[in-house]
């Protein structure tokens, strides 16, 4: 039984953590309009403010965040890298429209 509020999407590159001065690549894991999970090298202490830099669809989206959760060991696959939860602080309209577009297409998006 799925328990999330929030619809989820896959599939979206480019994604980084800002912490102050330092960047992070970080692969996505999903995305709704109130945060994502990533995999990361890098781990980030539980509440932590930091900044999320995204591009959908050729459009860049720079979200502020906090990290709710982090579990160190995700898979045996890549025992170096940890899954993080990351809930978005105010995003942007624009980000959010692009987002419901792309979970509730209109009939004529999807021929």
């Amino acid at each position: 039984m799925d328990l999330r509020k929030e619809e989820r999407i896959f599939g979206i590159k480019n994604i980084k953590i800002i912490d102050g001065d330092q960047t992070y690549p970080v692969t996505l894991m999903n995305i709704s309009k109130k945060g994502l999970s990533v995999k990361s090298e890098f781990a980030f202490p539980t509440f932590k403010a930091i900044e999320i830099e995204i591009s959908i669809r050729g459009k860049q989206f720079k979200i502020s965040g906090s990290v709710r959760w982090v579990n160190e060991n995700p898979g045996k696959e890549k025992p170096n890298f940890k899954e993080i939860g990351i809930s978005l602080i105010t995003p942007p309209e624009e980000y959010l429209q692009l987002l419901e577009e792309i979970l509730n297409p209109k009939e004529e998006d999807k021929t």
